[in-house]
């Protein structure tokens, strides 16, 4: 990055992005133990470091480490729940999709039934789409807006979908 070296700068991300790949497919467990691990940690100092700066930048006054940890506790299930909404969106809409193969598998019938409700598994793929990109873009705006806004996860998943989507050149 220092040496503005666009190469270097993607074998880096690569390189990250190869490692969490590496570490979920050859030890699931512990990937998810790790993950696990890490979003319970992020969601309470995260969620601190957040309101902190939300406030230093909007009312240009400090917060004391005391009351940015209190209003992270105050928050927590917020903060913990905003980046496992769109996961829990994606398994609410994979699974009729995992039963409709299934249906689909049956002889004869399953072609039929396949047929007629093959515009349902586009819909979902279509809306598995949608969730995935915002996601993706937005799952960054998720803590500051609990730490602005003091809102709910609900919320902040909306938010920053309506964000992302209402202004992607941005």
């Amino acid at each position: 990055v220092l040496h503005v070296d666009p190469g270097g700068l993607a074998a880096a991300i690569r390189t990250g992005v190869m490692g969490k790949v590496w570490l979920v497919a050859l030890h699931p467990v512990y990937g998810i133990l790790f993950f696990g691990l890490n979003l319970i940690i992020w969601a309470f100092f995260g969620g601190a470091i957040c309101r902190a700066v939300a406030l230093q930048a909007t009312r240009d006054e400090r917060l004391g480490f005391r009351a940015a940890l209190g209003f992270a506790r105050k928050k927590y299930l917020s903060f913990l729940a905003a980046p496992l909404m769109p996961v829990a969106i994606l398994v609410l809409l994979a699974i009729p999709l995992y039963v409709g193969g299934w249906l689909g598998a049956i002889p004869w019938l399953g072609d039929i039934l396949a047929t007629i409700l093959f515009f349902l598994a586009l819909l979902a793929g279509f809306v598995m789409a949608f969730v995935i990109i915002g996601a993706a873009a937005g799952c960054s705006l998720m803590y500051p807006t609990i730490a602005v806004e003091g809102s709910d996860a609900f919320d902040a998943l909306s938010r920053s979908f309506s964000f992302i989507y209402s202004r992607p050149w941005r």
